[in-house]
């Protein structure tokens, strides 16, 4: 299905570079007129929305035009933004010094260039060469110019003093001009400087995004130059699906108050997205079957809109990224989020450090990959390499799934350290108790998942838990020693019962108190019916402190009531809106999430042991005690089948389970055997014998987990074994 023997004439989600004019279209009108400027001007501003390609117009476009006219010689595209690199202690102006950075490229040294004006430092590249007969005009392009008022804030002075050093160049070099290309919402900050250039900098070419007929250019041609043009009307209809928005339709003079705000319609803008175009055309290419000769609307259909589309292209990067087992998928997530995009959702620039084998953390291998994938991009400045996202427009379809990710994956290390941060890391938001235990737990089964920040606040968290385990030691024997000695009062308390009555009581509630707190890591449930016996005694500051504490630490939020014996197995649909239960009464019972029951039905087969929700939440399954399991429609509560008693287990079903794909049925029971059955008709696919006592739990592996061509179960049973089944492959 993959269409790489053939080569892609998409670049996907990145800019052009100058060696892929011959796929750059759509930009032909833009390439000859900006041309034309920047040799008839000596300053010259582009300028144009966020991805609108203002890059790839000068590389695949303005430079080759100009490098064939031959009328004047192009500069190495340079840069205003970046940091210090190694070698380079401090400099005068880091603007500057970032331009001379990327215009020398290789045969830049940064502790040299660190004291060096525009003048001095261009030297080499705007002084006559010895074979020039006479002086040809130099063009030196600064590309994404916006990053002189983005960055280093801190720097601000040096902005005006930068301008001055160009247009002290410009005077020593009347051979040279400048193109300023950046983005048209900082044209503005221009103005404060204008003065100090060429004209006021009153030239200036704005740039679009792609027109309709541009787009069908830019679509259509690099497909039919490659061999596979689209069919009639194909890429037409691609062109109008990529300009269509939404516009709200006009209001009636006659609307009504109150009846609301007129619908929205689809209409058709003027104009595409370049990145939307090239991200869905890559990526359309890319799955085109071998041996196509036509692109026809059934491939175009496949994708649906340009957030889903970069969204798919971003996770299929992270798959190869984690791939290799070098960092987890949660701490490359956090990663993106931390170092590729800022606090105010634009791209960040990340260093790789070659020595220490890392990019801000991040194992340069996996980096690498990213690059590869075109996530994000490298920039090479004197030998040393930068990365950056891509382009902008993958900030939110990354940022998005991301905090899906994240939500769904529960860190609780993660999530009870961001209430300690907020909370100004006060003691009191530390963790205790079951909370406390599930984060160790969670951490030494997870120990790449968890920041430095992060691995600090348990272990504070602990070192302070062990101090209050025993500190309520030192209590209980204090309050040991003082039961003994109001023991010893009460002869005394008999000339004063009403005091000794009291003292009593208080006593109680004491020791009914110690005994909540004592419980609260193992049942916080019991430590407040305790503590609500203690205060029933008597008041006290140690039994309300108690029944606080209790309180604080139980995660009860329902109680479900209706079973008439005990519960044995509960399911979440995989929706999160329902519950299920199953017991020794033999009913499996349906529950809201807020406790109210909301059906219930007798499972013939005596008494349920197990159950479990399908994948898609559509079926649940349920395994009794005659060994049968039993599938139902959880819309209509009906059952859809039953094994066979032939080839059910001969004991009670003790766990039940579905295949992470919803085609496989596993049972595990008292007879010690495993069988596998057909998820959709309950015919038995094989019985697994291997343990020599029940089996009491079984689990499939993620599909995400499965090596290719295998589908692994877990077992574990009463034998004390652990066994994992190839239950694909037999």
């Amino acid at each position: 299905m993959s269409s790489e023997g053939r080569g892609n004439p998409y670049v996907g989600p990145r800019a052009y570079e100058e060696g892929e004019r011959q796929y750059f279209f759509g930009r032909d009108q833009e390439t000859r007129q900006l041309a034309a400027l920047v040799i008839a001007q000596r300053a010259v501003v582009l300028y144009a929305p966020s991805g609108a390609g203002k890059t790839s117009l000068l590389r695949a476009g303005v430079v080759p035009l100009l490098k064939d006219q031959k009328r004047i010689v192009v500069l190495p595209i340079a840069r205003v933004s970046g940091n210090l690199l190694p070698g380079a202690a401090s400099v005068d102006n880091i603007y500057a010094y970032n331009l001379l950075v990327t215009a020398l490229g290789d045969g830049a040294e940064p502790a040299a260039l660190a004291t060096r004006t525009l003048v001095d430092g261009l030297a080499p590249l705007l002084e006559p060469a010895p074979d020039e007969t006479r002086v040809r005009p130099r063009l030196l392009i600064l590309d994404q110019f916006e990053e002189l008022f983005t960055t280093h804030p801190e720097r601000y002075p040096e902005r005006s003093d930068f301008f001055r050093q160009l247009q002290e160049c410009l005077l020593r070099y009347p051979q040279l001009s400048v193109l300023f290309s950046m983005r048209e919402d900082y044209i503005a900050h221009l103005d404060f400087y204008a003065a100090q250039m060429p004209d006021r900098l009153r030239t200036r070419f704005r740039m679009e995004r792609l027109a309709a007929d541009a787009a069908l250019d830019a679509i259509r041609r690099p497909a039919a130059d490659a061999g596979i043009p689209f069919a009639p009307g194909v890429a037409e209809g691609l062109v109008d699906d990529l300009r269509r928005v939404q516009q709200r339709q006009v209001e009636p003079v006659t609307a009504i108050p109150g009846d609301g705000p007129p619908p929205v319609q689809a209409v058709l803008g003027l104009f595409v997205e370049p990145v939307h175009l090239q991200i869905i055309c890559h990526q359309l290419w890319e799955r085109l079957p071998e041996g196509r000769t036509q692109i026809v609307a059934d491939d175009v259909q496949r994708f649906g809109d340009v957030d889903e589309a970069l969204a798919d292209f971003y996770e299929s990067a992270l798959a190869r990224a984690t791939a290799g087992g070098l960092i987890g998928e949660r701490q490359l997530r956090r990663w993106v989020d931390a170092h590729l995009i800022t606090p105010a959702r634009t791209r960040g620039l990340v260093y790789r450090n070659e020595q220490s084998g890392q990019t801000e953390g991040l194992p340069n291998a996996v980096a690498a990959t990213l690059n590869d994938a075109y996530i994000i991009r490298a920039e090479i400045r004197s030998g040393d390499t930068w990365y950056e996202l891509a382009h902008d427009r993958l900030v939110e379809p990354i940022l998005a799934p991301n905090q899906a990710w994240l939500a769904q994956h529960h860190n609780p290390v993660a999530t009870a350290y961001e209430a300690y941060t907020v909370a100004g890391h006060g003691s009191a938001h530390l963790l205790h108790g079951a909370l406390l235990a599930e984060a160790q737990a969670y951490a030494a089964a997870n120990p790449d998942e968890l920041s430095a920040d992060e691995a600090t606040f348990l272990a504070e968290s602990s070192r302070v838990a062990q101090q209050e385990r025993r500190r309520r030691r030192n209590l209980t024997i204090g309050v040991i020693a003082a039961l003994a000695v109001m023991a010893g009062l009460t002869i005394w308390a008999l000339w004063n019962s009403q005091r000794a009555d009291a003292q009593a009581r208080t006593a109680r509630s004491q020791a009914l108190a110690a005994r909540a707190v004592e419980q609260l890591p193992l049942d916080p449930e019991e430590s407040i019916l305790l503590a609500l016996q203690a205060i029933n005694e008597e008041s006290t500051a140690e039994a309300e402190n108690a029944l606080i504490r209790a309180v604080q630490t139980s995660r009860v939020s329902a109680y479900l009531i209706g079973h008439a014996d005990s519960v044995e197995d509960v399911a979440y649909r995989p929706d999160g809106k329902e519950i299920a239960t199953v017991g020794v009464d033999g009913t499996l019972r349906f529950w809201t999430v807020d406790g109210a029951e909301s059906m219930s039905l007798t499972v013939p087969g005596g008494e349920v042991r197990a159950v479990a929700y399908s994948p898609d939440g559509n079926a649940i399954a349920v395994g009794a005690e005659d060994g049968r399991a039993r599938v139902y429609d959880t819309a209509t509560h009906t059952l859809l089948y039953a094994t066979a008693a032939a080839d059910s287990h001969t004991r009670a079903i003790k766990d039940i389970t579905f295949s992470s794909n919803g085609t496989l049925l596993a049972t595990a029971s008292g007879d010690k055997e495993i069988r596998i059955w057909n998820a959709q008709t309950g015919v038995l696919n094989q019985p697994l014998a291997g343990h020599t006592d029940e089996v009491y739990g079984i689990a499939f592996a993620p599909a995400s987990k499965n090596p290719p061509g295998l589908l692994l179960l877990a077992s574990v049973g009463l034998d004390g074994r652990i066994i994992i089944w190839d239950v694909a492959g037999g």
